[in-house]
């Protein structure tokens, strides 16, 4: 039997053992430490029935306190999911119709159509072939007139170059609006992810390394009048966090993005912590 034959043969019969013997591998599956921390969900459910708070309570004031430690951000403001960070930063820093946004070809696509949603355009931009982060040459050449901001976006356990980031904001005049969805827990020169520019965007999506019960989001910014629109724009216009929803004047038009307590931001600070205890390491 010829050399290619056999090995063809080899190969068929390889695959027909592994077809027979292997069960379906899921893309992510939550099964194993949603068991491992069941105990603990079911005590912050009941509290959280028994308190009939249900959207914006306690709990989600407990997580934004962790993040806001955990991150030395500011303000970190908790709601629905990370696409919701993402658009309602755009709209806090006034990103509108007729600004264009330069964004990172190589993203999930909630980057790109955070930006259309608030009528803005996105600007494609090429990529570095060793991070597949932002490339900063191929941003500063996506540059007009009606650009208004620059949306770096950190992936697999790397920041985009944001010194080149801040050097070209500063040299055009541009806003840094960081797309830090999966980026809990990178630095770059001792700051964390979304503090590098005027704010950033965290995802607590299930598959993130810190996944909601469900889905969840945040905005990091340091800036207090982007975090004043922020506050307003994800509970119908009222401007004071830390409250039930029916408190407050409302003094501007927003949308209702509030977290759930139900969405797992129960047990959510323990978890911050222990991120805290394996960056240390």
């Amino acid at each position: 039997m010829k050399k290619g034959a056999r090995l063809t043969e080899l190969v068929s019969r390889s695959a027909a053992a592994v077809g027979e013997a292997a069960a379906p591998v899921l893309f992510y599956s939550q099964t194993v430490s949603f068991e491992r921390i069941w105990p603990e969900i079911k005590r912050h459910i009941g509290e959280m029935f028994d308190r009939t708070t249900y959207s914006n309570g306690p709990k989600v004031a407990q997580f934004e306190a962790a993040i806001r430690e955990y991150t030395g951000a500011r303000h970190a403001i908790a709601v629905s999911s990370g696409t919701d960070a993402l658009i309602m930063l755009l709209r806090a820093t006034g990103i509108g119709p007729g600004d264009e946004v330069v964004v990172p070809a190589f993203t999930f696509a909630a980057s790109a159509t955070s930006v259309a949603l608030v009528g803005a355009r996105p600007a494609f931009v090429d990529i570095e072939p060793e991070t597949y982060n932002i490339d900063p040459v191929s941003a500063a050449a996506a540059v007009t007139d009606r650009t208004r901001a620059i949306m770096p976006v950190h992936l697999f356990c790397q920041m985009a170059d944001m010194t080149a980031m801040a050097e070209l904001a500063t040299d055009r005049e541009l806003l840094v609006l960081e797309d830090s969805a999966e980026a809990i827990g990178m630095r770059w020169d001792g700051r964390h992810a979304g503090l590098l520019g005027t704010g950033g965007v965290l995802s607590f999506f299930p598959t993130k390394t810190l996944g909601a019960f469900g889905d969840a989001g945040m905005i990091l910014t340091d800036d207090e009048d982007v975090a004043r629109a922020a506050y307003a724009l994800r509970n119908h216009g009222r401007m004071f966090p830390g409250t039930d929803p029916g408190d407050g004047a409302a003094v501007s038009p927003g949308d209702a993005r509030l977290p759930a307590d139900l969405t797992r931001t129960v047990g959510l600070p323990a978890e911050v912590a222990a991120l805290a205890g394996v960056a240390a390491l």
